[in-house]
């Protein structure tokens, strides 16, 4: 990716995101979302940002995404929420097939 000439875009995306992770929760701000909204959330996700920076006591109950996916659903208007048993944090590659099919489901409303 380094090599890509779409790097600087990519690095700029990048450092948003993770500012964004940083700062601070946007829990309070889902409900402002009123663009239909699709969540595809692996259900062995237990990604936490800073976690080799916290004792164990910390992070052991965060990064539940499977109740962070639910929960985000609950306060986005309309969500619909896709849970992927046996996946992680990227089902966009770890099930690629499946994942694109429920995003053109999504899209077009197509089954």
């Amino acid at each position: 990716m380094q090599l890509s000439g779409d790097y600087p875009r990519f690095a700029l995306v990048s450092a948003l995101t993770y500012q964004m992770i940083y700062e601070g929760p946007i829990l309070n701000e889902l409900p402002r979302l009123t663009v239909p909204t699709l969540l595809v959330i692996g259900q062995n996700d237990r990604t936490v940002f800073g976690r080799r920076f916290a004792p164990p006591e910390v992070v052991r109950p965060m990064g539940n995404y499977p109740v962070l996916g639910r929960t985000a659903q609950m306060n986005i208007p309309g969500a619909v929420l896709k849970e992927f048993n046996g996946v992680g944090h990227v089902p966009h590659l770890e099930q690629p097939e499946r994942f694109h099919a429920v995003v053109m489901d999504f899209i077009y409303g197509k089954k």
